[in-house]
């Protein structure tokens, strides 16, 4: 029988990139602070559940992880955009879910209407963070979500900068401003992408 996972229970996950010596010579996380990784346009994006649970993994150190990479990206001249995901299917939104761990990537690839089963899968996540049903409620939103995801990764992967039809304009990451897009049933350019979780918890 499995034990659910409690806020006391839930293990604390602490890794890295295996350093080999010779694909990665060095940490990922080092080769950022020093500075010496490619000079190319990076995107970084947290769905909220992970930041503030509930959920099988949460991380919310991963702001100042990921602020540290735009950083470095921004002093050799490129860009970097950063993205908070938060859609949730109807059904599992109104049960009190969150965007788990995994989430985003059905919306990415195009699966908003469950045609390779995967959301099969993201209902075994979903439970941790409150699901009850394991048909989510997807809907006409949740296509609206991933055409516009898809738009702006391919738009990122050919130009550099993430655009799509019915998306605001999204800013590149710069400490000062601070700001981010939000990906929901609409997107959103928001400020205060360091202090997400600060603005999230009760």
């Amino acid at each position: 029988m499995e034990m659910p996972l409690t806020p006391a229970s839930r293990p604390t996950f602490v890794w890295d990139a295996a350093v080999d010596g010779w694909v990665l010579p060095e940490s990922p996380s080092h080769v950022f602070k020093s500075g010496s990784c490619n000079a190319v346009p990076l995107i970084v994006s947290a769905n909220l559940g992970e930041l503030t649970g509930p959920g099988p993994l949460v991380i919310p150190y991963i702001i100042p992880a990921y602020i540290a990479m735009l950083e470095s990206v921004n002093k050799q001249g490129c860009h970097g955009y950063v993205c908070i995901f938060d859609q949730v299917p109807a059904v599992w939104r109104n049960e009190g879910c969150v965007s788990v761990h995994g989430i985003e990537l059905p919306y990415i690839f195009g699966d908003w209407d469950d045609s390779t089963g995967w959301w099969t899968s993201m209902y075994m996540m979903m439970q941790q963070a409150g699901a009850k049903k394991t048909n989510p409620g997807l809907g006409a939103i949740d296509r609206n979500v991933s055409e516009a995801m898809m738009g702006l990764w391919a738009s990122f992967a050919k130009t550099g900068k993430p655009r799509a039809r019915g998306v605001p304009d999204w800013p590149a990451y710069l400490v000062n401003t601070d700001r981010y897009l939000n990906i929901c049933d609409q997107c959103v350019v928001r400020t205060g992408f360091s202090k997400v979780v600060e603005q999230t918890l009760p």
